[in-house]
């Protein structure tokens, strides 16, 4: 027996059928209902809905027939996949191409045949709507432009398959192509703060060896190393802001923030930079201002830390004024940064305004000031994150001025800051937070570190060894969970990296909780996403540090994991 000749597209067309994910299916209503009309309008007691794929011909709809499948060299349907139109065989007992098919001189004893194509849209046939009689016989004009008709609604549901599949491998790319990317970003992340934990805190200890020592240019040194250093780090957040924000994994973590605190905060970021410029700066309340409200305070400070850093890089003389007013129709609050820097004109304030993501004023603008055009974007994006917007007045030569609303939500209790000029409420002028390594609050306490950089456990056993404590050090977190084990004397808080070899932080959190370890683990780690801090969490930590490491944050959260460790004990006796 002779069978159909292959396709010369056949690579093609069994993708084609593929995609369509259609072979091996259950049976559909709407496949189901063709055949039956097929089988009716055709006069014929078989019907069929047959997809032949490279061995076989299996039918994803059938009337009069208990087969679900035949091999392909027994398709007459592979005849009717190479015709334009049409195949209609009177006879297949006397047709050459039939005439030996064990279909037709055996059960079921096929007799006539018609079948029509099902072409995809691309011109690629992927099976038949055929009738077929157990008798020889024709098939009417109107018989087969019914079944053609039919047809049409069979591959249009075969289209509508092979169009869903088409937006779930869309969908499935894009989900790798974002994981990649995370990943990615994840990794930059982890690679640049990595280095940076050990550029910054030794640059600090240089830092106030040559304060004790006198040597003004090691000091001078020391500040171009931490300042170019926290530069390459602003821009490490700002690319992992950008990210979140293209994937909606922004948040925002609303809380109680103090309003004075907030201003403190400013002040101590700006004011020393204005004096080393030579500007002035002050920050007025311009009516009574409530002194606590509802938002992200940490986000919120992001946004009047970056348009303070881009009122000092464009001004060049005069000063700086930060104004906060409440204003209550709208249930808002207002910061209004006003310069007397260059200013913008008119085209440049438009496209200003635009904040559209790496654009700036102008390019010349660029290449004196430098900057990547990431952070007007991303600080427009956080206002409105926190209810309010960002809107901006300039005029060439006369400075700009930058008003940042955000909504004060539900406003806490307490008294009301005072209209007038703020130098600050909780800490002298020009000081410096406490720090609380001058009292060793950690003496007495035994902490394990747990990192792969030996640069970094130097640099946080000397912040941890200041504070009074004494420390251990592991390189991994197999070697932190033998340490634990092994300790007859017992850790009272072990440090622990996320990322590291044989064992990470993840699995040594759990491997020490399973042991029975009670004490706080603290992660530490040089990727700032929301989703690596809640897995550390889940897998036991008690608290979470990100990489560059504060000497002064990283004390507290020892203190504080400490204090919330001993209060649980005490709870749970």
């Amino acid at each position: 027996m002779p069978a159909a000749p292959i396709p010369s597209n056949e690579s093609e067309r069994l993708a084609a059928l593929r995609s369509c994910e259609i072979l091996d299916s259950p049976p559909e209503t709407g496949f189901d209902d063709l055949t039956v009309l097929a089988s009716r309008l055709a006069d014929a007691p078989i019907a069929l809905v047959s997809l032949v794929d490279g061995t076989r011909q299996w039918f994803k709809s059938s009337v009069g027939c208990d087969l679900r499948s035949t091999p392909r060299e027994q398709a007459v349907c592979g005849y009717a996949i190479l015709e334009p139109g049409a195949l209609v065989i009177p006879d297949l007992a006397a047709d050459p191409r039939t005439a030996d098919n064990p279909l037709v001189t055996g059960e079921p004893r096929l007799r006539a045949y018609t079948g029509i194509p099902l072409r995809l849209n691309d011109g690629l046939v992927v099976g038949t709507l055929c009738a077929i009689d157990l008798r020889a016989r024709g098939f009417s004009d109107a018989q087969i432009d019914d079944l053609m008709s039919l047809a049409r609604q069979a591959t249009a549901q075969l289209e509508l398959r092979r169009a869903l599949h088409g937006c779930r491998v869309a969908s499935e790319a894009a989900e790798e192509a974002g994981r990649a990317r995370s990943a990615f970003l994840a990794n930059m992340s982890h690679e640049i703060r990595t280095p940076m934990t050990a550029i910054l805190g030794f640059a600090e200890m240089l830092g106030n060896e040559s304060s004790v020592q006198g040597s003004r240019d090691a000091s001078e040194s020391v500040r171009a190393i931490r300042r170019n250093a926290e530069h390459l780090l602003h821009l490490m957040n700002d690319v992992l802001d950008m990210s979140k924000l293209g994937e909606g994994k922004l948040l925002i973590r609303e809380t109680s923030a103090d309003i004075a605190e907030l201003l403190d905060d400013v002040r101590l970021f700006a004011e020393s930079r204005a004096r080393a410029a030579g500007l002035g700066f002050r920050i007025e309340l311009t009516t009574q201002t409530p002194g606590a409200i509802r938002t992200d305070p940490g986000r919120l400070r992001q946004v009047l830390f970056n348009l303070l850093g881009n009122a000092l890089k464009f001004t060049h003389e005069g000063s700086i004024t930060l104004r906060c007013w409440f204003d209550s129709m709208t249930e808002q609050i207002v910061f209004e940064i006003e310069d007397t820097g260059i200013g913008m004109d008119v085209p440049t304030l438009q496209r200003v305004r635009a904040f559209e993501a790496f654009t700036q004023g102008d390019g010349s603008s660029a290449r004196r000031h430098g900057g990547t055009g990431l952070g007007l974007h991303i600080s427009h994006s956080l206002a409105q994150l926190l209810g309010g917007s960002i809107e901006i007045e300039s005029a060439p030569g006369r400075g700009s001025t930058f008003f940042v609303s955000v909504a004060t939500g539900e406003i806490e209790g307490g008294a009301m800051l005072l209209d007038g000029r703020f130098a600050g409420r909780s800490k002298p002028e020009g000081a410096a937070p406490p720090d609380p390594t001058d009292s060793s609050p950690l003496r007495g306490r035994r902490i394990l570190v747990a990192d792969d950089n030996p640069d970094n456990r130097r640099l946080l056993t000397h912040h941890l060894g200041r504070a009074g404590a004494e420390t251990e050090v592991a390189g991994n977190g197999r070697e932190a969970v033998e340490r634990v084990r092994a300790d007859d004397y017992g850790f009272d808080l072990v440090l622990t990296d996320l990322q590291m070899p044989e064992l990470d932080g993840y699995g040594a959190a759990r491997a020490l909780r399973s042991l029975g370890f009670a004490g706080p683990i603290i992660a530490v780690t040089a990727n700032d996403l929301g989703s690596d801090r809640r897995a550390s969490l889940e897998a036991g930590c008690d608290s979470y540090l990100t990489k560059p490491i504060d000497a002064r944050q990283l004390v507290q959260t020892c203190l504080e994991s400490l204090r919330n460790s001993r209060t649980a004990g005490a709870d749970a006796a």
